[in-house]
């Protein structure tokens, strides 16, 4: 009960405030999970482009085949 009168007492923030907060969430999103994802996901497709016949492939449960 005292958190919830010490909450109806706080000042009302800015409207800018309550702008700013949402959008420095949604720059760390893209930062560190969205970007790194795309970039992860560049580098395989063309790492999949760049397979010729005869290339020579380890999976990750160590399996050789060739491509």
């Amino acid at each position: 009960m005292a958190f919830l009168t010490l909450l109806l007492q706080a000042p009302a923030s800015s409207g800018i405030m309550q702008l700013v907060f949402p959008v420095a969430i949604g720059l760390v999103l893209y930062f560190f999970m969205i970007r790194p994802q795309q970039r992860k996901t560049a580098d395989a497709k063309a790492f999949r482009e760049s397979l010729v016949k005869g290339t020579r492939v380890v999976t990750i449960g160590a399996c050789t085949a060739c491509w």
